[in-house]
């Protein structure tokens, strides 16, 4: 479903599509995602989590929801073995108790400084560690645990940056 913003828009002027409250920045000029708008385990957008005191002591002070910019992206492959009798005929049979490979790829974009800085020191200190994501599902929200393999950033403005995240997910007992 296309969102479509506002004409004209002046500095500060606020729209809300899907439960997501977007801010008008002249600055930049581009519509931003209010920091932790809307986004709570229970809702039904993409959001990672960054618990209380995850990143030090009193760092962030309350659990934050950050929402995912639109475009989300979930790659999917199964392990399968497969042994190959020629003449076109083979055998399949699925690899292991987990074997479905999921790679996710978000996107931050236009966010303001502190935001991306929060969630770049975040992936930082749970490298190699479980994180959770909140991804809408069929008829519930799913919570899948990932590992974050690598981010960037992009320093747009002094003020705005753009984060890109790659995620893999983790199954654990």
């Amino acid at each position: 479903m296309a969102v479509n913003f506002p004409d004209s828009p002046s500095n500060g002027d606020t729209f809300v599509s899907g439960g997501i409250t977007y801010i008008y920045n002249s600055s930049i000029p581009a519509w931003t995602v209010v920091a932790g708008a809307a986004a709570t385990a229970s809702g039904t957008k993409f959001v990672l989590k960054i618990p209380a005191d995850s990143i030090s002591v009193g760092t962030p002070s309350t659990d934050q929801f950050i929402t995912f910019d639109r475009g989300f992206t979930r790659n999917v492959k199964h392990r399968v073995l497969v042994a190959n009798f020629g003449d076109g005929y083979d055998q399949r049979i699925i690899d292991g108790v987990n074997p479905k490979d999921d790679k996710f790829t978000a996107q931050f974009k236009n966010r303001e400084a502190s935001e991306i800085n929060l969630l770049a020191a975040f992936l930082d200190e749970m490298a190699a560690k479980n994180i959770e994501i909140f991804v809408p599902n069929k008829d519930e929200t799913e919570t899948i645990t990932v590992i974050c393999e690598s981010y960037s950033i992009n320093y747009m403005y002094e003020q705005y940056h753009s984060l890109s995240a790659n995620f893999k997910r983790t199954y654990t007992p």
